[in-house]
Protein backbone atom coordinates (compact mmCIF):
# COMPACT_ATOMS: atom_id res chain seq x y z
CA UNK A 1 0.00 0.00 0.00
CA UNK A 2 1.59 3.26 -1.06
CA UNK A 3 1.29 5.71 1.76
CA UNK A 4 2.58 8.97 3.10
CA UNK A 5 3.32 9.91 6.67
CA UNK A 6 1.72 13.16 7.66
CA UNK A 7 3.61 16.30 6.67
CA UNK A 8 6.11 17.94 8.95
CA UNK A 9 4.95 20.77 11.15
CA UNK A 10 7.48 23.35 12.35
CA UNK A 11 10.26 21.32 10.72
CA UNK A 12 9.35 18.07 12.51
CA UNK A 13 6.58 15.52 12.37
CA UNK A 14 4.33 15.60 15.38
CA UNK A 15 5.06 12.71 17.65
CA UNK A 16 1.49 12.09 18.81
CA UNK A 17 -2.01 12.47 17.42
CA UNK A 18 -5.07 11.83 19.52
CA UNK A 19 -7.78 9.46 18.24
CA UNK A 20 -10.05 12.51 18.00
CA UNK A 21 -7.56 14.30 15.71
CA UNK A 22 -7.32 11.26 13.44
CA UNK A 23 -11.09 10.74 13.45
CA UNK A 24 -11.62 14.31 12.21
CA UNK A 25 -10.09 13.22 8.87
CA UNK A 26 -12.77 10.72 7.94
CA UNK A 27 -13.77 11.28 4.32
CA UNK A 28 -12.51 10.46 0.83
CA UNK A 29 -11.28 14.05 0.48
CA UNK A 30 -9.38 13.96 3.80
CA UNK A 31 -8.48 10.41 4.85
CA UNK A 32 -6.09 9.70 7.72
CA UNK A 33 -5.45 6.27 9.18
CA UNK A 34 -3.70 4.89 12.21
CA UNK A 35 -1.70 1.76 11.50
CA UNK A 36 0.57 0.17 14.10
CA UNK A 37 1.08 3.43 16.01
CA UNK A 38 1.77 5.50 12.89
CA UNK A 39 -0.55 8.00 11.23
CA UNK A 40 -0.88 8.01 7.44
CA UNK A 41 -2.63 10.41 5.09
CA UNK A 42 -4.04 8.31 2.23
CA UNK A 43 -6.12 11.10 0.70
CA UNK A 44 -3.99 11.30 -2.46
CA UNK A 45 -3.92 7.52 -2.87
CA UNK A 46 -7.72 7.37 -2.67
CA UNK A 47 -8.12 10.28 -5.12
CA UNK A 48 -5.69 8.73 -7.63
CA UNK A 49 -7.20 5.24 -7.54
CA UNK A 50 -10.88 5.98 -6.88
CA UNK A 51 -12.86 2.79 -7.50
CA UNK A 52 -14.74 0.13 -5.59
CA UNK A 53 -11.34 -0.95 -4.19
CA UNK A 54 -11.03 2.32 -2.29
CA UNK A 55 -14.47 2.02 -0.67
CA UNK A 56 -13.24 0.01 2.37
CA UNK A 57 -10.61 2.71 2.95
CA UNK A 58 -13.15 5.52 2.61
CA UNK A 59 -15.55 3.73 4.96
CA UNK A 60 -12.82 3.41 7.58
CA UNK A 61 -11.10 6.79 7.17
CA UNK A 62 -10.24 8.40 10.48
CA UNK A 63 -9.82 5.04 12.21
CA UNK A 64 -7.18 2.57 13.29
CA UNK A 65 -6.88 -0.22 10.70
CA UNK A 66 -4.12 -2.20 12.42
CA UNK A 67 -6.52 -5.12 12.92
CA UNK A 68 -6.55 -5.62 9.13
CA UNK A 69 -2.86 -6.60 9.23
CA UNK A 70 -0.69 -9.22 10.90
CA UNK A 71 1.44 -7.59 13.60
CA UNK A 72 4.50 -9.73 12.82
CA UNK A 73 4.56 -9.70 9.01
CA UNK A 74 2.80 -6.33 8.52
CA UNK A 75 0.92 -7.98 5.66
CA UNK A 76 -2.86 -8.27 5.29
CA UNK A 77 -4.17 -11.04 7.53
CA UNK A 78 -4.86 -14.30 5.74
CA UNK A 79 -6.59 -17.61 6.28
CA UNK A 80 -6.49 -21.07 4.75
CA UNK A 81 -9.44 -21.81 2.47
CA UNK A 82 -10.17 -25.53 2.64
CA UNK A 83 -12.48 -25.23 -0.38
CA UNK A 84 -9.72 -23.78 -2.58
CA UNK A 85 -6.73 -25.31 -0.80
CA UNK A 86 -4.80 -22.02 -0.63
CA UNK A 87 -4.13 -19.09 1.68
CA UNK A 88 -6.40 -16.13 0.95
CA UNK A 89 -6.44 -12.58 2.31
CA UNK A 90 -8.87 -12.08 5.19
CA UNK A 91 -10.81 -9.01 4.13
CA UNK A 92 -14.26 -9.03 5.76
CA UNK A 93 -14.66 -5.35 4.85
CA UNK A 94 -14.10 -6.19 1.17
CA UNK A 95 -11.05 -6.15 -1.07
CA UNK A 96 -9.08 -2.94 -1.04
CA UNK A 97 -6.17 -1.59 -3.08
CA UNK A 98 -3.32 -4.07 -3.59
CA UNK A 99 -5.22 -6.99 -2.00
Amino acid sequence: MSSQLLPKQHGRRRRYYTPEEINAHNSADDAWFSLFHNVFDLTELIATHRSSLTQPLISNAGRDISHWFDGKTMMVKSYYSEDKGVMLPYVPMGRFLNV
